[in-house]
Order: structure tokens, then C-alpha cells, then sequence
């Protein structure tokens, strides 16, 4: 039998690699975090519409970054396309896609670098 302080410390050590592997992109769980909008923005710079230009990010394994809007649908006040990062990781939503309702019909995937 494994001793329970034996088993918390290898999931630390497991939670604390998974880690790593994030910050160097890629990983599901930071596709999954950045989908599903799981981050914190402390600070928020918006425009005269109130839609997001910047913020401050707070990540779910405490890392910091930057999110950046870089394309605003003026119709439909909606955030099209933009910058997150993850420690040196910068993740891009391309273009996003409207219909004339203002619904996405196309959602590129994310793109790591």
C-alpha cells in the first residue's frame, strides 16, 4: 500500500509537470482553459463601446499574461480575433466568422506560438 502523504506528493509533482508542459503551449488543458474562457482578468481596458482592447490575466495555475483584442466587429460590439498569453506562450484566435444575426458560423482553431 502507498503511504497517502507519498500519494499527495506524487499528484503535486504530476499537477506541478502538467504545469510546465502548459507553459510551454500546446497542452489541452490550456486550449480548454482559453475556450472556455477559465481566467481571471484583474485589470480591463475597454473602449468607448465598453468592449475589452487589454487586460490582465490571471491563469488557473497562477500564471500572469496579457489578453489583447485585435479585431472588434463594430456591428455586433463582439471580439473577433485576439492575443492570450501563458507565460511565454502566446495563444491567437483567428477571425472569427458572423452570420448577419452576429452568430459565429466559423471559429478557427487556436493557434500556439
Amino acid at each position: 500500500m502507498v503511504n497517502p502523504s507519498l500519494n499527495q506528493r506524487i499528484c503535486c509533482l504530476s499537477r506541478q509537470v502538467d504545469s510546465l508542459s502548459e507553459a510551454t503551449g500546446g497542452s489541452q488543458a490550456l486550449v480548454e482553459w482559453t475556450t472556455g474562457e477559465n481566467f481571471r482578468l484583474p485589470t480591463i481596458n475597454r473602449d468607448s463601446d465598453d468592449v475589452i482592447t487589454t487586460a490582465t490575466v490571471k491563469w488557473p495555475d497562477g500564471y500572469t499574461g496579457v489578453f489583447t483584442t485585435l479585431v472588434k466587429d463594430n456591428t455586433f460590439l463582439t471580439i473577433d480575433s485576439f492575443t492570450i498569453t501563458h507565460g511565454s506562450t502566446t495563444i491567437t484566435q483567428p477571425l472569427i466568422t458572423r452570420n448577419s444575426n452576429g452568430a459565429a458560423i466559423v471559429v478557427p482553431d487556436l493557434i500556439f506560438s
